[in-house]
């Protein structure tokens, strides 16, 4: 599994493999948090530029 960028010239495929879930409700757990974090990241840059006036 993975993805693979230079597939016309390449069959190379690069994964992270960092987390896998087989099971599911974990799968939609991980989706939460990383969703979560994005929300996160972008409230927390926004409040970085309001206070820098940006």
């Amino acid at each position: 599994m993975g993805v693979r960028p230079f597939k016309p010239m390449s069959s190379a495929s690069y994964s992270l493999d960092i987390v896998k879930a087989a099971n599911p409700i974990a799968n939609y757990a991980l989706l939460v948090v990383g969703v979560a974090v994005v929300v996160a990241a972008v409230g927390a840059g926004g409040a970085v530029a309001g206070v820098l006036g940006v």
